[in-house]
């Protein structure tokens, strides 16, 4: 019935696919609860909450294949646990292809690959912006969202040309010898319980990935029993 598409006055075809499909999925079990409430709904937290019942997050998954930094194509060089001479190899080019005007080495170089949102948390980093380019690090950025975080990495690449190495742009080559090529600790916030595709990736590149908790609890990083070994570290904010 037309009650099925119906969402204030106008037609919602989302509405409709939600109600009409055999099952719901989303990107984290915690989001898939979040989505069910007014603040992550979108005014359709009550159809969510009648399919409840058909409604699962499936974490997001990679190929490790493709990522694998000991098999990954599109790196200048090859590396892996045992042997880490290509890691050097990737840090240099990543830096040098990103504009940097001297590579510093033994700088560390923090990569992000995401979408600029504030769901990304990135309202948090421009309040520190300017404490983060006090340290003696590189960041190392790709990707495009809201214009006021397009703008704020632009205006801090202008600023800071010599640490901050932006590109706002969609850009998979690149996307792989950013997480080859930087070092460990890609910087997550989650605002929720949505999975950072970011955060997948640096798994795969081998990364110790540090999140920061601000409502769900990062699925991404997971704590495993009887083992001293996880996937990361998180701080509840």
């Amino acid at each position: 019935t037309m009650d099925n598409l119906e969402f204030y006055g106008k037609v919602n075809l989302l509405k409709g696919g939600i109600i009409f499909s055999d099952f719901v999925t989303t990107v984290s079990r915690k989001y898939a609860e979040e989505i069910q409430t007014a603040e992550y709904g979108c005014g359709l937290e009550g159809v969510l909450r009648s399919r409840s019942g058909r409604l699962q997050g499936i974490v997001n998954g990679v190929d490790y294949e493709q990522w694998d930094p000991a098999t990954d194509k599109l790196i200048p060089a090859n590396y892996s646990p045992e042997d880490l001479k290509g890691k050097q190899v990737c840090k240099q080019a990543l830096l040098e292809k990103m504009g940097g005007p001297r590579a510093v080495l033994n700088r560390p170089a923090i990569g992000i690959v995401s979408r600029f949102a504030t769901q990304k948390g990135f309202d948090l980093i421009s309040e520190v912006a300017e404490q983060l380019m006090a340290l003696d690090v590189y960041i190392v950025a790709l990707g495009a969202g809201e214009p006021q975080y397009e703008e704020l990495f632009r205006t801090l690449a202008a600023k800071y040309p010599e640490k901050f190495l932006v590109r706002v742009a969609y850009d998979n080559k690149l996307a792989h010898q950013i997480e080859a090529g930087a070092d460990a600790g890609q910087l997550f916030v989650s605002l929720g319980g949505a999975v950072s595709g970011g955060s997948v990736l640096a798994g795969a590149g081998r990364w110790l990935k540090q999140g920061v908790e601000a409502g769900g609890g990062p699925p991404y990083i997971q704590r495993r029993r009887r083992s001293k070994h996880g996937t990361g570290a998180y701080a509840a904010g």
